[in-house]
């Protein structure tokens, strides 16, 4: 079983950066923010899904239906895909007949863009990836979890990823990133308070409450990262990005979970809120603030 899930993160998180490297060639500037918007609102959407529907189910359905339930939904999400090879034409008809890996690293400009979205990916990854461990250690019930922050959460999500589209457009990106970090540093306040004071509730609105300024940042990085991969090899670039942040900030969430047990929830909460500052203030001005324009 752990195999398979390897393959299957495997699978999913290639899938994933394939169709963003496609979006790099195939979205025009002006529908950036958009595809930004809608490309976190449709992860909110799958884990209302999957991980709230599919998981508060799981108990009367069996894992065996509920797996079954998600090999259905791949297949059918996979078909659009498959039905449309004149996707993989670009619009602007350009192709690097050798993808250079290392391009990004040579161009200062690049290079700087992609610490500034890994240090963002990592506080990002760190204020989303703990707090169902949190609220399981605060003792509520995994079927509360699942209805409640599985489909709360994503909900939340949802309207803040479609909300960061006017936002991006009609105040820009550094404004965008200081509404969102705000709405971040609030749900730290109450899982912190929560955890200190063992409140469930006041926990668990936090642990909603922050899945509206994750997705929302989420979504101004989506169209800021689909904007900065635009050259000779758009998909490549943008692969490189993604792929690194993401990798590091794996590898950062994973060392921080050891240190999560070892200081205890509220102060874990404590200091996300002053990495959340932190990087906030470090990364708005990597984020182009012009609004996008109709070229």
């Amino acid at each position: 079983l752990m195999g398979l899930g390897l393959v299957i993160a495997f699978a999913a998180a290639t899938m994933d950066v394939a169709l963003d490297a496609l979006s790099t060639s195939s979205v025009l500037p002006r529908h950036r923010a958009m595809a930004g918007g809608l490309k976190v609102a449709s992860l909110a959407v799958g884990s209302i899904v999957g991980g709230g529907i599919f998981v508060a189910l799981a108990g009367r359905l069996g894992w065996a239906a509920t797996f079954q339930l998600c090999a259905g939904v791949s297949a059918v999400a996979t078909l659009p895909i498959l039905l449309n090879r004149q996707w993989d034409r670009p619009i602007d008809g350009t192709y690097s007949p050798r993808p250079d890996l290392l391009a990004i690293v040579r161009d200062p400009e690049m290079r700087g863009k992609m610490i500034r979205l890994t240090l963002a990916s990592c506080v990002m990854v760190t204020l989303f990836f703990f707090n169902r461990i949190m609220l399981v250690d605060l003792g509520v019930p995994v079927r509360t979890i699942g209805w409640l922050v599985g489909t709360g959460a994503p909900i939340c999500g949802l309207v803040s990823a479609l909300a960061a589209v006017p936002t991006l457009r009609r105040m820009g990106a550094s404004n965008g990133i200081l509404i969102f970090t705000a709405i971040c540093l609030v749900a730290c306040v109450a899982m912190g308070i929560g955890a200190w004071r063992n409140e469930p509730a006041l926990a668990i609105a936090g642990a909603i409450i922050v899945a509206a300024g994750t997705n929302g940042f989420f979504a101004i990085i989506c169209a800021a990262t689909l904007g900065w991969a635009r050259g000779a090899q758009p998909a490549t670039d943008y692969a490189v990005l993604y792929g690194v942040s993401r990798l590091v900030a794996t590898l950062v969430a994973i060392a921080i979970a050891r240190v999560a047990a070892l200081i205890g929830w509220p102060l874990f909460y404590a200091g996300a809120a002053c990495g959340l500052v932190v990087m906030s203030l470090v990364v708005r001005n990597a984020f182009a603030d012009s609004r996008p324009t109709g070229t």
